[in-house]
């Protein structure tokens, strides 16, 4: 059997706002450089990059490299569950949370060039539902931020930054109720929260932590619930969690499983930062070492 060799480019041209303009010519520079075949392609709709990853010919292809954002690292990904081609990312969207905690450059000559000589490691998956996440998902206020935000015409940090500001004076608490699977038996944790976050790696993007101690390979999720606060402590939440100090503050708590199982009063969820709707009951399980990830040497 021929070893496949194949690098796979898909590109989402909307991404993050940023122009493509010469990406092409980047990629052919550098595949010859690394002496490697590669083909591209750019996605035209929504679900078109996971098209492309679920019909994969592992036996031609190596690698499928997401150009993009975290949207565009879940379709991919999610078609790469189980699969022996591994994912690579040159990252180009607004947050950048799964490149940023896998110390994947950001600055794009770099990013293609650990595309082509990084080491691959696997990493694990998360299932809500019918749902994959890899790096972080939620229900309340970060949610229903993602659901505005796709309406924005201009992205990015300080775009972000103006629609939380707007969303947390209007922002009404989530009940749940988990049940959530340990060793010790099932626990039962019911409360009214701000948002509830369900962490593969350890932020939103931006370097906004959220989970500082989430660890993509270690055959859990960390389900950081977040107690409502008085709006004017906003800024102090903000600064402890670019600080990396989340977990420090006192209406934050931090569980650590392989399956829950949680009933909510919204719908109103989002997966790796893209809105989706996620009716109750919901069972969220690990999916040990399920992709293969590329990252820097």
């Amino acid at each position: 059997m021929k070893l496949a060799e194949t690098f796979l480019f898909v590109i989402n041209p909307k991404a993050g706002g940023r122009s493509k303009d010469g990406l092409s010519d980047l990629i052919a520079l550098k595949a010859k450089q690394y002496n490697v075949p590669f083909e591209i392609i750019f996605t035209t709709h929504a679900g078109h990059a996971y098209e492309l990853a679920s019909v994969i010919d592992e036996e031609k292809y190596k690698v499928i490299v997401a150009v993009g954002g975290d949207g565009t690292i879940n379709e991919v990904g999610r078609g790469l569950i189980n699969k022996s081609v591994a994912l690579a990312i040159v990252p180009m969207g607004s947050g950048n949370g799964l490149a940023r905690y896998s110390k994947i450059p950001l600055a794009t000559l770099k990013a293609i060039e650990n595309a082509f000589a990084g080491k691959v490691c696997a990493m694990d998956a998360i299932q809500i539902n019918n749902h994959f996440s890899f790096n972080v998902s939620g229900v309340g206020f970060d949610a229903a931020v993602a659901h505005e935000f796709q309406h924005m015409h201009t992205r990015g940090f300080w775009g972000y930054f103006k629609l939380v500001l707007r969303q947390a004076f209007n922002f009404k608490p989530v009940e749940i109720s988990i049940d959530l699977h340990s060793t010790d038996g099932i626990k039962n944790i019911k409360d009214k929260v701000f948002l509830m976050a369900v962490a593969n790696s350890n932020q939103f993007g931006n370097n906004a932590i959220i989970a500082p101690a989430a660890n993509t390979c270690d055959g859990k999720f960390n389900l950081v619930i977040v107690k409502p606060f008085r709006w004017y402590l906003m800024p102090y939440y903000a600064a402890m969690m670019f600080a990396n100090k989340f977990d420090k503050i006192s209406a934050v708590v931090n569980y650590e499983s392989a399956h829950c199982n949680i009933r909510a009063s919204t719908t109103t969820w989002h997966v790796d930062g893209e809105p989706v709707n996620i009716a109750s009951p919901i069972e969220i399980k690990i999916l040990p070492l399920a992709i293969q990830i590329i990252v820097p040497q």
